[in-house]
């Protein structure tokens, strides 16, 4: 037995399914490129709110070894600095990298864009392996950071 048949309003339901991700799907592929200078600001916010995050987590510990200081008991973020930045920095560093990858890129920049991606998500992994050596592992790579720079991002090769 047709079900469709039976119930009129499952096979409306399913056309307008059908419809309805007919639409979605050609009105994410009938949009523009950004422009270049669009595309950078949406990325350097991006890189911006990692680098606020990362502050705020560094604010967070901080206060946590204060208070180990005056006498309370010291967490695991304090007697274990690499477990804290595994736990704490890297995640943003890697949300990071993801939020940039997933902003369509100007027209012809894909592949330069692609690139610099990846030298910073091999830095990320070389930064999760060797955690004690902190944030410069990513933030003092020259090669990264004038990268960025010379594509117009002022903030993503600083964080």
């Amino acid at each position: 037995m047709d079900v469709t048949r039976r119930f009129p309003i499952l096979r409306l339901l399913g056309v307008l399914t059908v419809v309805g991700a007919t639409f979605v799907a050609t009105a994410c592929v009938d949009q523009p490129a950004p422009d270049k200078a669009a595309y950078v600001e949406a990325a350097d916010d991006i890189c911006d709110e990692a680098d606020d995050d990362i502050e705020d987590e560094i604010e967070d510990l901080l206060d946590e070894i204060a208070a180990a200081r005056e006498g309370e008991e010291a967490t695991l973020n304090v007697t274990r600095r690499e477990r804290w930045t595994r736990s704490k920095i890297i995640p943003i560093y890697e949300r990071m990298d993801s939020r940039l990858r997933s902003l369509r890129p100007p027209e012809g920049d894909h592949a330069y864009l692609g690139d610099v991606y990846d030298d910073l998500s091999r830095l990320i992994v070389e930064f999760n392996s060797k955690p004690s050596r902190g944030r410069a592992v990513v933030r003092d790579d020259e090669d990264l950071r004038n990268r960025f720079e010379a594509y117009g991002m002022r903030v993503c090769g600083r964080v």
